[in-house]
């Protein structure tokens, strides 16, 4: 086989219909963020995937995923809840 006919790199971890299922989690709210899409999802599959693989996929449909820092209890307190998810129009 000719390098030109070769495809690159490793297979996906996540099918076609794996994605779709995170999409319509996340866009149904069944799940609110990447690590409970995360948890979902390596119920279905063999091999688990990690909640970047899940971050990746959000970010190439045009959704943005929030990794939070994390907070003392003081600033837990006074802060106001953040939108886990968000759609890029």
């Amino acid at each position: 086989m000719d390098k030109e006919n070769c495809k690159g790199g490793h297979p996906s971890k996540l099918s076609y219909r794996d994605k779709q299922s995170i999409l319509c989690q996340i866009t149904t709210g069944q799940v609110d963020n990447a690590v409970q899409a995360t948890n979902f999802i390596n119920n279905i599959i063999p091999n688990p995937v990690t909640p970047q693989t899940v971050r990746n996929v959000l970010k190439k449909n045009n959704f943005c995923s929030i990794v939070k820092k994390e907070m003392s209890s003081s600033q837990i307190a006074t802060s106001n809840s953040l939108s886990q998810i968000c759609q890029i129009p």
